[in-house]
């Protein structure tokens, strides 16, 4: 399944740098998929890309921004228990 999303998260990166909202919003929803496997370095870089691109593109303060800051906020409560 990780490889699944790594191939994922590869071509949304390079396939849709056009379209860096639908870029953001498909990372944001990988990382998602890679927290529920438990692989949160890999759901934090492309959650961190994500909100990345969605900062430069949308803004700090729009809704899809505050969303994707709080999906990286429970990434990196799990990985920090996760280290415990």
């Amino acid at each position: 399944m990780a490889d699944v999303l790594d191939m994922a998260s590869a071509r949304v990166g390079s396939e849709l740098s056009s379209r860096p909202v639908v870029a953001s919003e498909l990372l944001r929803e990988l990382g998602i998929d890679y927290m529920h496997l438990g692989l949160y370095d890999d759901a934090e870089r492309v959650v961190r890309e994500a909100l990345h691109r969605q900062s430069a593109t949308l803004g700090q303060h729009a809704a899809p921004t505050e969303l994707t800051t709080q999906t990286l906020s429970e990434i990196l409560a799990l990985k920090q228990g996760a280290v415990r």
